[in-house]
């Protein structure tokens, strides 16, 4: 009984180590299969305004919110493909409120 809790404990610990190792390297490439996506570079897609209402408790008047958009750019080591990640992050915000 106590050699199977043994290996049933190595047998989980040697799995863990290899998915650790594969998330550490990276993602597999979707189209050969075979190879590794690699970050290559950002870009800076465009900068969006919207308005909300005044955070700092002014009665009128609104907030300016301006948001950034990324796409990340990953590249096959194999075969070249890529593929993006978006996302998007507040960078500013103005307070335009008044009494």
């Amino acid at each position: 009984m106590l050699k199977k809790i043994l290996s049933i404990g190595l047998l989980s610990l040697t799995l863990m180590s290899s998915i650790a190792s594969v998330d550490a390297r990276g993602a597999w490439c979707w189209s050969c299969n075979n190879g590794e996506l690699n970050y290559s570079h950002t870009v800076t897609v465009n900068v969006t305004t919207s308005e909300q209402r005044c955070q700092h408790g002014f009665p009128y008047g609104t907030d300016k919110v301006y948001t950034t958009h990324y796409v990340d750019v990953y590249i096959c080591d194999n075969c070249g493909n890529s593929t993006t990640r978006s996302y998007s992050n507040v960078t500013s915000i103005e307070c335009h409120g008044y009494n």
